[in-house]
This record gives structure tokens, sequence and C-alpha cells, in this order.
């Protein structure tokens, strides 16, 4: 098993992307994407987890517009072909072929990009974690009531009006908030502040823009697992379910964690990444 490895990784384009690997880089790799408004601190409990490291090869990356990777402001370098380009960046800095890719609420759309514009089969499993965002329109069927109220207002221009929704926002990731550590909310806060208002509102602009052509045909060819929190105030969780299993049929895994919100890796890492790893395994060499 390694030690934790960090590096900057330029992107075709010169946009430079943080991202950080541990594990065992002989095992199968598991890339995983943040959500909106996030990091990859978010991830820092699955890095912390002997029984997911000694069985994975695990990186995370911050997305661009984000934590410590570069922020461009321009609309277009936040398209899918510089999305797909930053993840095959990260492929190639470690090493890696044929990843799982998981990702986390908004981050699930990054296999929008990656089967846009990379080779069929460039991945070989999708993992949907956290209020599943397979595209935007898919979504729009169970998002939330509160996620349509508190999106405006993160994505103000107010300080007060953005400053006061990401308070709520960085509560409303856990159905326990109250046992999060006070540092991690202070990160978290933080980490949204160091991100410049134009580049949230790119990233989340440019995820309804996404052409999924692509993505309609590779989908088809994939084994799915979402996991999802029963206390997850992102999702109308009535609905979540029913309305997957409808699009997607026998490829579809759904699990259910109790007792958690929108972060499911976070707030039950255990039972979250025992999931995971069994789903990797079944997908095979």
């Amino acid at each position: 098993m390694t030690t934790r490895q960090t590096k900057t990784i330029t992107s075709a384009d010169g946009t430079r992307i943080y991202a950080l690997a541990g594990g065992d880089p002989s095992k199968p790799a598991l890339i995983c994407i943040h959500g909106f408004a996030s990091t990859s601190f978010a991830f820092s409990k699955q890095f912390e987890n002997p029984a997911l490291l000694s069985k994975v090869f695990l990186v995370a990356y911050d997305i661009r517009g984000s934590g410590q990777s570069d922020k461009p402001v321009e609309a277009e370098a936040y398209d899918g072909a510089r999305l797909a380009g930053d993840f095959k960046a990260v492929c190639d800095a470690f090493g890696i072929v044929r990843p799982v890719l998981l990702g986390w609420s908004l981050g699930g759309t990054a296999f929008n990009s990656v089967a846009g514009h990379l080779p069929p089969g460039y991945v070989r499993g999708v993992i949907y974690s956290g209020g599943a965002i397979p595209t935007r329109a898919i979504h729009a069927d169970y998002a939330s009531e509160w996620l349509k109220r508190i999106l405006p207002e993160l994505l103000s221009t107010d300080t007060t009006v953005m400053s006061r929704a990401s308070i709520e926002f960085v509560d409303c990731l856990f159905a326990r908030p109250e046992r999060v550590p006070y540092e991690a909310k202070v990160r978290w806060l933080g980490e949204i502040m160091l991100a410049p208002p134009a580049t949230r509102v790119r990233l989340e602009a440019g995820s309804r823009a996404l052409n999924t052509t692509k993505w309609e045909t590779a989908i088809k060819s994939m084994r799915l697992l979402v996991l999802q929190g029963r206390e997850d105030c992102f999702a109308e969780n009535d609905k979540i379910e029913k309305q997957l299993k409808e699009r997607f049929g026998d490829q579809l895994q759904f699990v259910w964690i109790e007792g958690v919100g929108h972060m499911p890796f976070w707030e039950k890492t255990e039972e979250h990444d025992a999931v995971v790893v069994r789903y990797i395994e079944s997908l095979g060499a």
C-alpha cells in the first residue's frame, strides 16, 4: 500500500488540476469526483479507510474552478471537452487505465464528458454516490424543492445571500450536522468562498449544457451502482429509486444507506466503501 501522494497536473488546455492518490497502484483504480461547491476534501475519509485502500488505487481531484485547481472564468473553459481533458490528464499522470468513476452529486455528470470526448470503454464502471445526477435532465425529475431554492442563492453575487446559503448548504449535506467536526465545516465553507462567483456559475451552467448523445449510447453498456442516503434533503427520496430503475433497469444496482444524508461516503464510510469494493470486484479484471 502506498502513502498518499499529491500532484498538480497540467491539462491539455494548460489548466492546472490538483489531485491526490493513495492505496495500491496494482489494484483497480477508483477516481472520485466531487460535487458542486466542494473539493476533493469530500473524500478524505476514503483516504483514511484501510479496507478500501487495500482493494483499490484511489484518486480524487479538485475539478477546475474548485479548491487548489485553477479557476478560469471563461464559459468555454467548462465545456465537456475541457472537463474530459482533465479526467484524461489525471489518468495519464497516475498511469491509470480503465478506472471506475465515482461521481458525488453533480460530479456524476463527469461521465457525460468522458463518454462524449474520450474513446469508448475509457472507464469500466460508474458509481453515483449521494443524490445521483447522471444528467441534469434526469436529475430534474427528483431534485428536491429545497435544492431548487438554495441553488440560485449559491450562485448569487450578493455576498450576504451567498454566505448565508453556503452555511445552510453545508449543514444540509448531512443527516446529523451536529456530529460533523467544526474544523470540517469551516474547511468546506472556506473552500466554497475560495471559488470566485463566476466559476460557480460556469460550472453549474456547463453541466446543463453537456451534450448527452454519446452518453446515451455509452451508458447502455455500463453496470451502474447508486448509493443513496435515506435522509438526503437534496433529492425527493420517494422518487429517486423509482425514476432511476425505470430509466436503467437491470443494469442498475440501487443501495439505500440508512441514517445518512447527501454524503453517505462521509457519514457511514465503512458501509459505503464496502459496497463500492464489492461492486468493483464484481466487474472483474
